[in-house]
């Protein structure tokens, strides 16, 4: 067990992998989580999602690609989606702080329903209901709407059921912040993400109507046996 999995910084897991030829590449290997330790089917995932803070180098940070601004099928545009992102972000200017005040709006404005059907984030804008999935799609269209490159994140995320931890199917939202993909999870509303949250995959969304973005958690899921190594909280 983790005793306050979201205040985690950092953690480092031991993944075993059943019946996968390359299990190395089951899993995201970007600035919040690193494979390490390969061996057969287990290895290593040290996770420690990025935070804020302008890079070491001088150099300016390259901008997003479109993508990650664009509107598309899952992540569009209208009226009311401005409306709501206006709304959320009210006066501030700082493009992290506007993405956190977004994070905890929808956190604060949505309503839980895991029976709601996937639907593009105008229309969770007019019902403000639904499970992770629409929360994270809502976060990033309202993200995009005030010109902050967003996408999501799908993977894991630490529960515990009946006091036995498990790690479930979520997703959730990564901002582009001065170079950075930063983690905000609107169905937690902490302003960031933890080490709780293991990453499988990531997906701007663009030039699909389709579920494709959700497809690399079906590698894993019935097959990985996850087991906690050491933890780190935050300071």
């Amino acid at each position: 067990t983790i005793a306050r999995p979201h205040a985690t910084r950092a953690a480092v897991y031991r993944i075993t992998l059943r019946g996968d030829a390359d299990p190395g590449t089951a899993l995201a290997r970007d600035a919040h989580q690193e494979v390490r330790n390969l061996e057969g089917n287990t290895f290593e995932l040290h996770v420690h999602p990025a935070r804020p803070g302008r890079p070491a180098s001088q150099a300016k940070a390259p901008p997003a690609p479109a993508e990650f601004l664009s509107p598309c099928h899952y992540i569009d545009r209208d009226e009311r989606v401005r409306e709501l992102a206006r709304k959320a972000v009210g006066s501030e200017k700082d493009p992290w702080q506007k993405a956190r005040r977004i994070e905890r709006w929808v956190k604060q404005s949505m309503r839980p329903d895991n029976a709601a059907p996937l639907t593009p984030a105008s229309g969770v804008a007019r019902t403000l209901r639904g499970d992770c999935r629409l929360y994270a799609l809502l976060t990033a269209a309202l993200c995009r709407a005030e010109g902050i490159p967003a996408r999501t994140a799908v993977g894991l995320i630490y529960v515990e059921k009946n006091r036995r931890p498990w790690m479930g199917f979520h997703l959730w939202t990564e901002v582009y912040v001065d170079g950075r993909w930063l983690g905000l999870d609107a169905t937690l509303g902490l302003g960031k993400v933890g080490a709780a949250h293991v990453k499988i995959a990531d997906h701007s969304w663009h030039d699909t109507e389709s579920l494709t973005p959700l497809l690399p958690a079906a590698r894993i899921l019935g097959k990985i046996a996850i087991e906690v190594v050491s933890t780190q909280a935050e300071r």
